[in-house]
């Protein structure tokens, strides 16, 4: 064991990755810390516009063996996409001699040319500190520690293999926590000992360790119960919630009413969930300071990698949040605007986002830039579309400092992302992409979008409760980045801040779990709830189309196709053109009064003219049956939509979803 201190002078001669000539480098510099290659790395500061950088930075390592190999690799910084390589070169540590100073110009490979000048001191230790754990031994000590779990569940007369060995991906977080810490002892207590709060700052500080504990908790949990003193809720789906039928048996499972029609705008809660909901607010309010500092950490965690794992993107760039409106708003006001910048955006985003974005435009210096989309349209003609309204743009200015739109518009017509995006980057602007009406309305891969910032909601499509909002961050987007609110984390980085920023209510957050087993163990899973819902979309524009246009072989349409709508689609009233909003308002109220439908009436261009529509969304307890009362409401006013005036029945104030 030892010391490995490193100085990362500077470069000469590097290739230019840039169309300037130049290159942004910076430096990544680190141990090889396992067989598959993965480092215990840090990296320098950037440097911009040039090909020979001077750096002069120091950097520490703590190194278990000198037969570990040190490898420097060398980048250009992009704000957009992907880092370009400019080189690496590996240095065997066996090679560098003890206590003396080796002052190296490295010739980088794989590019034609490029060499980096660095000093490296390798300083051994006099023996091993005392209570230091290498990772490698936390590794096997947690694995002991496993074992001897077992044994004492044996000795109760219990099976030991419900206790199960620490999971692979556990594993690997731990060989690669770049924390040295007294791990044996500590972590061994934190799994037996009842008075765990004193780990409880470790559990804030490392999330690696957050992350391997909680994992190796959670199998201890479920069998030893309340032996660690770290409460969770688990309901009994199998004997109370077993398998129904989709469609109307399915609603035994909920609060709601028949001929509900908006979980977009609110959400939809089953029965469990709100249990759930309850049960944490016991737990809660029981022990207020255990929970803050112990079980609150422990029990997030697993939730955060469910989550992560459904969405598919990095729990280091995640943190949960209370509303979409919230995470929107901390990214416009955490960017530094400055005077020239350009913000722009599609017209067919939604109002709430709007607002965010004539916010910024009224505190800042900034150029606000609406791109009119022409909706409905194919996806080719949105990419033919979007490259000649961006040549224009960048003809008439400077590339725009963020482009923000709705991953689906407010009208429920499901935007191409991913094209939509990479027409973005490839003008070198970075993207926002809000996802509130995607996520659980059918499969988001939020790493494979590349948008810098992804905002995402589990309460309207995925049984969650209100308030689980996300934010999701690329690591070079993260550093500024901060919370609407300020609080004891102020300062301490993007995972800190948002992970709490004030008392708060958090028993939304932990029964994020209780929506997703709702789905897995009630519906069968995601591409069940997909299937049907998917099918009764179609099936119901289908169905209205023939009750409200049945002489009409093309009748209007506001998505023309299922791939455009989802679960969310879209559909013009008979004799709705030339309608506004007051129309649609009223008609809504008419609609939950008289008939005890909830459903979203919107006024929508279909072919240029204002038309009023009505915008469904399809849940498991939804069926035809539904569908027609409301064509057969909508059919009994005959066009008159003028003449409802219901609103004054209404409470005060109320706002119409």
């Amino acid at each position: 064991m030892g010391t490995l201190k490193v100085d990362v002078i500077e470069a000469a001669d590097l290739i230019a990755a840039d169309s300037n000539g130049k290159s942004d480098p910076y430096v990544t510099l680190g141990l090889v810390v396992d067989d598959s290659g993965k480092l215990e790395k840090q990296h320098t500061k950037i440097i911009s516009k040039t090909l020979n950088p001077k750096w002069n930075q120091s950097f520490t390592f703590n190194v278990d063996y000198k037969s570990q190999d040190f490898i420097f690799r060398v980048w250009d910084h992009d704000m957009v996409g992907t880092n370009d390589p400019l080189g690496h070169i590996t240095v065997e540590l066996a090679s560098l001699p003890d206590n003396e100073a080796s002052d190296l110009w490295l010739t980088l490979k794989e590019v034609k040319h490029g060499r980096l000048h660095v000093k490296m001191l390798w300083t051994p230790s006099a023996a091993a500190p005392t209570g230091a754990a290498s990772k490698g031994n936390q590794l096997m000590a947690l694995r002991d520690e496993t074992r001897r779990l077992q044994d004492a569940y044996r000795a109760l007369g219990g099976n030991p293999a419900a206790i199960p060995p620490i999971a692979p991906n556990v594993e690997r977080l731990i060989l690669n926590t770049e924390v040295q810490m007294d791990g044996l002892t500590k972590i061994q207590k934190e799994v037996v000992d009842t008075t765990g709060e004193r780990l409880s700052h470790q559990l804030h500080s490392n999330r690696s360790l957050t992350w391997a504990e909680a994992s190796l908790k959670t199998a201890v949990f479920g069998t030893a119960g309340g032996a660690v003193d770290c409460p969770t809720v688990e309901l009994p789906f199998a004997t109370q919630m077993p398998p129904v039928p989709f469609g109307a048996p399915m609603r035994a499972y909920f609060y709601i009413q028949d001929g509900f029609f908006n979980c977009a705008s609110y959400g939809v809660l089953p029965i469990s969930t709100v249990t759930a909901l309850r049960a944490w607010e016991d737990i809660i309010h029981a022990d207020p300071v255990l929970f803050r500092l112990k079980t609150f950490t422990i029990r997030l965690a697993p939730l955060v990698s469910k989550v992560t794992t459904f969405v598919h993107c990095d729990p280091n760039d995640f943190q949960f949040i209370l509303n979409p409106n919230a995470a929107m708003s901390a990214i416009m006001k955490s960017i530094t605007w400055t005077t020239g910048d350009r913000l722009v955006y599609l017209s067919c985003d939604t109002e709430p986002n709007k607002a965010i974005y004539n916010w910024v435009k009224a505190h800042h210096p900034v150029e606000l830039i609406e791109l009119n989309v022409p909706l409905p349209t194919s996806t080719k003609g949105f990419k033919t579309y979007l490259k000649t309204e961006l040549k224009a743009l960048l003809a008439n200015g400077p590339a725009p400092r963020l482009a923000s739109f709705s991953y689906v518009s407010a009208g429920g017509y499901i935007m191409p992302a991913k094209e939509i995006i990479s027409a973005f980057h490839k003008c070198k602007i970075p993207v926002c992409l809000d996802g509130t009406q995607a996520v659980g309305q059918f499969p988001v891969d939020v790493n494979g979008l590349m948008a810098e910032y992804f905002v995402g909601s589990l309460d309207r499509w995925c049984y969650c409760p209100l308030g689980t909002a996300f934010l999701v961050a690329q690591p070079h987007c993260q550093q500024g980045l901060t919370t609407l609110t300020v609080s004891y984390n102020y300062g301490h980085g993007y995972e800190q801040e948002f992970a709490y920023y004030g008392l708060q209510d958090f028993s939304n957050w932990l029964s994020v779990g209780q929506g997703f087993q709702f789905v897995e163990k009630v519906c069968g899973g995601w591409n069940k709830v997909w299937d049907y819902c998917n099918q009764l979309a179609h099936d119901a524009v289908e169905l209205l189309k023939e009750r409200w246009f049945p002489s009409e072989t093309h009748a209007p349409s506001y998505q023309k196709h299922s791939a455009h709508y989802g679960r969310m689609p879209t559909i013009p009233l008979p004799g709705g053109a030339n309608m506004d909003s007051t129309v649609a308002n009223e008609i809504t109220a008419y609609m939950i009064l008289k008939h005890h439908i909830t459903a979203l009436f919107l006024i929508l261009p279909i072919d240029d003219v204002p038309t009023l529509c009505v915008r469904l969304t399809f849940q498991v307890f939804n069926d035809l049956h539904e569908v027609d009362a409301l064509a057969t409401a909508v059919s009994a006013l005959n066009g008159r939509y003028r003449d409802i005036h219901v609103l004054n029945e209404m409470p005060p104030d109320v706002m119409m979803p």
